[in-house]
């Protein structure tokens, strides 16, 4: 596919400055510096989503994975299923859907910022 920007655009900085695109794109993740400029540029605004409850909502899946497939695995060889296993995977459920729920509302309400802030 044929790269459509044509077009440059010479800007210089100082050495502190470009310091510090490089510390704003190491926090947001970003590698690529004339994609962050640009992105800066135009829309002016990037979020970094980097939240204990989203690392906390991803271990618990992680985890209750894990027991699910053992769980599976146990049943499949033995015909058995232990309630303990069952109960343990079930509060495990409900901790991710507290979790998930918290992080959907800070979510909407930063939307909601944005959007006020964009107008």
């Amino acid at each position: 596919m044929e790269d459509k920007r044509n077009k440059g655009l010479y800007i210089k900085f100082t050495q502190e400055e470009l310091d510090e695109i490089q510390d704003r794109m190491t926090d947001c993740n970003i590698k690529n510096r004339s994609g962050y400029i640009r992105k800066m540029a135009l829309g002016g605004l990037i979020i970094n989503l980097d939240s204990p409850q989203l690392h906390d909502v991803s271990r618990l899946l992680n985890i209750t994975s894990n027991n699910v497939n053992q769980i599976a695995k146990v049943a499949h060889a033995s015909r058995n299923i232990y309630l303990e296993d069952i109960n343990d995977v079930g509060s495990k459920l409900a901790e991710i859907q507290y979790q998930f729920g918290q992080l959907l509302t800070e979510l909407t309400e930063l939307n909601t910022s944005i959007k006020q802030i964009r107008r």
